[in-house]
């Protein structure tokens, strides 16, 4: 597990295959001093073929089944920017982030089996 991938807030597996037969994978944030440019949500490509500029990017590795990337979104229009990422696991499916989060992705495991699991960003304006 590297140092700095993002945690689970519920203290649960930060390791996106948990529970599925596959390669461990874990989410690392690559932070930076973009200002106006800076990501403002991210997207969740679930796909039955790799995606061939980013095959090393599946948050799928080694398991069976569709490819899932993380897309970065960048909206120029607004000064709200991710400041912080988490996961979130959950035993139910859930439709809006916790209390404090500005966003959350679709469900990674849709049509696998384990938790439901979500990436979910604060931000802040710049």
């Amino acid at each position: 597990r590297p140092d700095d991938a993002i945690k689970d807030i519920n203290g649960g597996s930060d390791d996106v295959n948990k529970g599925i037969v596959g390669t461990s994978v874990w989410i690392v944030p690559y932070m930076s001093e973009a200002g106006s440019t800076g990501c403002t949500s991210f997207d969740l490509d679930i796909r039955s073929d790799k995606r061939s500029n980013a095959p090393d990017l599946d948050l799928a590795q080694g398991t069976y089944g569709d490819h899932r990337y993380l897309i970065p979104r960048i909206n120029c229009n607004t000064n709200m920017k991710i400041t912080d990422i988490h996961l979130m696991r959950s035993s139910n499916a859930v439709s809006n982030p916790p209390s404090g989060y500005a966003g959350m992705t679709g469900d990674i495991n849709a049509g696998r089996s384990g938790d439901y699991l979500y990436v979910i960003w604060r931000t802040a304006e710049y």
